[in-house]
């Protein structure tokens, strides 16, 4: 894990990760035909978690940051809550809508994950 100077410093380094990996994905979109590299699960942990300030998202708007169908995201949001990625309550404000949540265990393997990313970029390589 990296040791930062402040939790804060590490917060930013994460974010900022998570919006170069959304917009190089949305590069390669431009460039490549959407089956080489699409993983919609992923995409959609990734904007959850660089929007977590924003708290819970809808079915509806995970599909329009993704976009994914509404048929590919149900398939995959029930994969990620099985998982225990991802967990369902209802909107207070509209009974027909649901809300989703990124789990603790989700936030903790993304940070994870980041952390080993952005150790790893700041390793200098060794020399052959």
């Amino acid at each position: 894990m990296i040791m930062p100077k402040s939790a804060a410093a590490l917060r930013f380094n994460r974010v900022t990760l998570v919006d170069f990996i959304i917009k190089a994905r949305q590069i390669a979109d431009a460039r490549f035909s959407r089956q080489i590299h699409l993983m919609p699960a992923w995409d959609m942990l990734l904007y959850f978690y660089g929007h977590s300030a924003h708290g819970a998202m809808s079915i509806t708007d995970l599909c329009l940051a993704t976009r994914a169908s509404q048929r590919t995201a149900v398939r995959h949001i029930e994969r990620l809550e099985a998982e225990g990625f991802i967990e369902r309550r209802d909107d207070n404000s509209d009974r027909r809508r649901v809300m989703l949540e990124l789990t603790p265990r989700a936030i903790d393997a993304i940070n994870a994950f980041l952390d080993h990313v952005l150790l790893s970029l700041c390793q200098t390589p060794s020399a052959p």
